[in-house]
C-alpha cells in the first residue's frame, strides 16, 4: 500500500470497498497518468491499424482500464512497495495485444483481494455485502462465476467471526454459481491458446507461485489505521492466483488478455518480492 492513508473526510466512510486516490502522492499521480497514457497509446494504435474512430475510443478505454486495474491490483498484492503497482501498470499495456480485458472479472479480483487483505480497514457493511452479492450473481450470469465465487469467499472471510458476513459471503458465492447454472455458463469453455498466450500464462503462473511468500506488511489500513496482517496478505495472494488460474477456462476466446491486469500485477509482485528476498 502506498502512503495514501488518510481518505478525504477524515476516514468517516465505513465501506470496505473503496480506497482513495490522493494526488499528494507520486504513486497515485503516476497511476492516473499511466492509465491516460495507456489509453492514448491503445486508441492511437487502433486508429493506425484502420479501425473506426468509435472502435478506437473503445480500445483507448480498454488500454486505460487495463493499466489502472493492474496498478490497483498490484498495490493490494504488495502494500509496502509502490514500485510493484507502477511496474504492473506498465507491464499491463503490451498484454492488451492478447485481447480485451474482462472488466467485471478483474474488478471482482481487485475487490476480493481488498476484502481479504482489509487494506481499507473496516469490515464490510451490509450494503457492501448486498452490492457484492449482486455483483457475484452478475458475474456468474456473464460466465465469470469463479470471480464471483472468489468475491463470496473474500466476503465471508473478511469479518473474522461475524456470522452475518459469513452468511452473506456464502450467499454471494452461491449466487455466482446459481446464476452460472441458470444461464448455462457454468461449464469450462475449450479454447486454443496461441504461443504468446501460453508464454504469458506460464509466466503469470510461475510468478504467482513465486510471490506466495509470507511477509509482514509495514503499512496500515487506510481508514482504521490498523496494521495489515501477514496471514491476510498471503491469503489474498493465494486467492488471486487460484482465481486467475481458474478463469483461464471461462474467459474465452482470449483468456490471457482478459486477465491482463491480474497477470501483470502478479508478475510485478513476484519480481519485487523476489528481489527483496535477496537483500
Amino acid at each position: 500500500m502506498d502512503p495514501s492513508a488518510t481518505p478525504p473526510g477524515g476516514g468517516r466512510s465505513r465501506s470496505a470497498i473503496g480506497r482513495p486516490i490522493d494526488w499528494r502522492y507520486a504513486s497515485n499521480r503516476f497511476a492516473v497518468l499511466a492509465a491516460l497514457g495507456a489509453g492514448v497509446v491503445a486508441g492511437a494504435a487502433a486508429l493506425a491499424s484502420g479501425t473506426s474512430f468509435g472502435a478506437a475510443v473503445g480500445w483507448g478505454f480498454q488500454g486505460g482500464a487495463n493499466s489502472f486495474l493492474a496498478w490497483a491490483i498490484g498495490r493490494e498484492l504488495d502494500p509496502d512497495r509502490p514500485a510493484t503497482a507502477a511496474i504492473a501498470a506498465v507491464a499491463a499495456v503490451p498484454l492488451l495485444l492478447l485481447g480485451r480485458i474482462a472488466l467485471g472479472a478483474m474488478a471482482a479480483v481487485l475487490l476480493a483481494l481488498r476484502l481479504t487483505v482489509r487494506t481499507a480497514g473496516p469490515v464490510p457493511t451490509m450494503l457492501d455485502a448486498l452490492l457484492m452479492t449482486g455483483f457475484a450473481g452478475y458475474l456468474g450470469y456473464r460466465g465469470a462465476w469463479p470471480a464471483g465465487f472468489a468475491l463470496g469467499i473474500a466476503l465471508a472471510a473478511s469479518g473474522n467471526d461475524d456470522r452475518r458476513l459469513f452468511g452473506a459471503g456464502a450467499l454471494a458465492a452461491g449466487a455466482a454459481v446459481a446464476a452460472a447454472a441458470a444461464a448455462g455458463t457454468a461449464d469450462p469453455i475449450p479454447v486454443a491458446l496461441s504461443a504468446p498466450e501460453v508464454a504469458a500464462g506460464i509466466a503469470a503462473l510461475v510468478a504467482g507461485l513465486a510471490m506466495l511468500q509470507r511477509e509482514q506488511p509495514d503499512e496500515v489500513a487506510d481508514i482504521t489505521g490498523e496494521r495489515l496482517q501477514a496471514t491476510r496478505l498471503l491469503a489474498g495472494r493465494m486467492l488471486v492466483v487460484l482465481t486467475t488460474a481458474t478463469l483461464v477456462f471461462y474467459l474465452a476466446p482470449d483468456p490471457i488478455g482478459a486477465m491482463g491486469p491480474a497477470a501483470a500485477a502478479i508478475i510485478a509482485t513476484a519480481i519485487t518480492v523476489t528481489i527483496a528476498s535477496f537483500r
